[in-house]
Parts: C-alpha cells; sequence; structure tokens
C-alpha cells in the first residue's frame, strides 16, 4: 500500500496510508474491512491480493479515517480547540454546512473526526464540541451519524467515571464562522447559554490552543490511553480472553500490535496471560488469529478478566517448552498435539 494526494485529482484530499499499521500487513486472513464497510462511494477495494484506493471513486470525505482500528489512514484535516475564559471549546464544519465556508476546521465531513481527536480535544480541557454540519440525510456520502455515535458513547464512559461530558452543540454555519473568526456578536442565541459556559465568549478575542489534526503514524496511539482505566470501569475496547478455551499458546500476544495482551514468563512454571484494554484499539488481530476461538473483543463495556494463568511444560514428544493453562495437558505440546505424532519437530522458539 502507498501513501495517495491529492495529485491524482486536483481538489481532491486523498487518505494517507500508514501500511505498517495495517492489519493486513501483519495477517494475511485479517477479518478488518472498516475501510471498505464505511465508504459511500466503494472506493477501497479489499481481496486476497491486496487492499487499494480506487482514486476515480474517492471524494476525500475522510469517513475512512475515522473508522479505522489502528490509525492506518490519515488526511490533512483538523477540527480546532480553543481556550476561552470559562473554559474550551471544540470547533468542526462540515464544508457543506453553508456556502463559502472554508478555512480552519472545516472539513469534508464532520463524521470523519476520530474517537482519538475526540479524546484529544477532551484531554486539551474541551467540555463543549461545537458542529455545523450539512443535510446529512440527503448527503451522497451516505448521511452518517456515526460522529454522534461516538460522541454518545464516550460520554457514556465519562458518566460511568464521573467525569465531565463532552457536550454537544449544533449550529447553522453563520453561528459557527461567527464563533471561529470571534465577531464579538452577544446574541448569538440561546445555543451557548447552557451553565453560563459561553455567555460572554463571542465578544471576546480567544486564544487559539492548537488544531487537533488526524493522527500520523508515528503519534497514533489506542484511544484507551487518552484516558486510562480502573478495574470495573468502562473501556473503550478490550480483549477477552475465555480461560475454558486458551490452551496459552501466546499467538495472540505475539501479533498484537500495541501489546494489548503480553505473555509475562513470571518465575521458573509459573506464568500469564495478561491483558491491558487501555492499549487496545479493537482491531481483531488476536481474534483473527486464535485457532481455538478464545478471544472476543469488548467494546464499551467493563472487562470480566484481565489475566489467564499459565503453566510451562516440557513437551515429551519433541522436548520444546510450551505454555498451557494448569489445567491443560502437560505431556504435549500444541504442534505435537495437532500432528498426532511423536517425531522431533524443529520450532521457532522465543
Amino acid at each position: 500500500m502507498a501513501a495517495l494526494t491529492d495529485t491524482l485529482r486536483p481538489g481532491i484530499r486523498f487518505p494517507e496510508v500508514f501500511a505498517e499499521r495495517c492489519v493486513h500487513s501483519h495477517l494475511q486472513w485479517a477479518s478488518c474491512g472498516a475501510c471498505v464497510e464505511c465508504c459511500p462511494h466503494r472506493a477501497w477495494v479489499l481481496d486476497d491480493a491486496r487492499l487499494a484506493l480506487d482514486a476515480a471513486r474517492c471524494d476525500g470525505c475522510g469517513l475512512c479515517v475515522a473508522a479505522c482500528p489502528q490509525g492506518a489512514l490519515g488526511l490533512a484535516v483538523s477540527a480546532q480547540t480553543r481556550a476561552l475564559e470559562e473554559g474550551a471549546l471544540t470547533l468542526v464544519a462540515c464544508e457543506r454546512a453553508g456556502p463559502g465556508l472554508v478555512g480552519e476546521a472545516v472539513v469534508p465531513c464532520v463524521h470523519g473526526l476520530t474517537l482519538n481527536s475526540l479524546l484529544a480535544a477532551y484531554r486539551g480541557g474541551s467540555r463543549v464540541l461545537v458542529v455545523a454540519q450539512g443535510e446529512c440525510e440527503r448527503c451522497d456520502r451516505g448521511g452518517w451519524h456515526s460522529l454522534f455515535d461516538r460522541l454518545d458513547r464516550l460520554n457514556g464512559l465519562l458518566r460511568q467515571r464521573g467525569l465531565d461530558s463532552l457536550d454537544l452543540r449544533r449550529v447553522t454555519a453563520a453561528q459557527w464562522q461567527r464563533v471561529r473568526d470571534r465577531s464579538g456578536d452577544r446574541e448569538a442565541g440561546p445555543w451557548l447559554s447552557r451553565r453560563q459556559f459561553l455567555r460572554t465568549a463571542l465578544h471576546r478575542a480567544a486564544e487559539q490552543v492548537g488544531a487537533r489534526s488526524e493522527p500520523a503514524a508515528m503519534s497514533f496511539q489506542p484511544p484507551g490511553r487518552y484516558l486510562p482505566s480502573r478495574s470495573g470501569e468502562v473501556v473503550i475496547f478490550g480483549p477477552e480472553i475465555d480461560p475454558g478455551r486458551c490452551t496459552g499458546c501466546g499467538d495472540c500476544a505475539r501479533i498484537c500490535p500495541q501489546h494489548a495482551v503480553q505473555l509475562n514468563s513470571g518465575q521458573g512454571a509459573r506464568g500469564s496471560l495478561r491483558t491491558d484494554p487501555d492499549l487496545c484499539t479493537g482491531c481483531g488481530l488476536c481474534r483473527d488469529l486464535c485457532s481455538v476461538g478464545a478471544i472476543e473483543i469488548l467494546r464499551w463495556g467493563v472487562p470480566r478478566r484481565e489475566e489467564i494463568p499459565l503453566t510451562r511444560s516440557r513437551c515429551r514428544a519433541c522436548g520444546a517448552p510450551y505454555w498451557h493453562p494448569p489445567e491443560g495437558d502437560p505431556s504435549s505440546c500444541p504442534i505435537c498435539r495437532q500432528r498426532r505424532h511423536n517425531d522431533r519437530l524443529f520450532q521457532v522458539l522465543d
């Protein structure tokens, strides 16, 4: 996969592809097809040989950027966070929200705003998201409401943790532009009066804190890192391992790009498989690779279990050391059990 540029079609901003982050660079049969599924113009092509973007179909909406769990796609568009005396707010507007709406924080589609962008704004102190949008239901980009779905989910998590919400303000293009351009209009309307948050904000000069741009390859981090969790709290994503099915092979730990599943060798013959939901992106690689179907991806819920105890034994057939649950078969490794013979096998050991 290679990055695309707007030289292919003047005026269209194509998503940049960070191939090393895509799950299909880690596992050929990875099940993720988020970019393909969300694209309203079927510009993404995924088959046995390739994942590719048909530039003739792409209109640069950015929905695929928000859908990608691994931050493997990016666009040079951004929301904008501003600090005011009463607090901070984040601005984003659809380019189709009104005539002549251009410039900072104007994006092809507000539904392309990523979850990480919302989290970054929240961590930056923003408690209000000001949005101007077009007529989504009539839009040829599909009428998506995924930004608001993500915001609802995020606010549910924040409420469960006893934190302030990220409140949504939907405004007209003219109102939005006045806020962004600091016009000084005191009569913008009651949409900004809740909690007296912006009672005098429109006539004050606002200090720009900085643009929240879509994550680049090197800056991407799992969404849980923005709001670290404690035991019993709702998490955004998390790998859940069924101890009744797990064989302790450790393939899930080896394939996870973010180390959300870790194989801890411990001391001597005791170890464990440990999950860290705050590092999970929900990409599903661990689930796809698990040969016994022991892993599911939890989304916006409370993890049931975070650690699977393991015991280290040596295979009687091939002599290789291997991990297994304490109640598992201590006589032979998974490879020898699968092959059902006692020949010595060559294995790649950690």
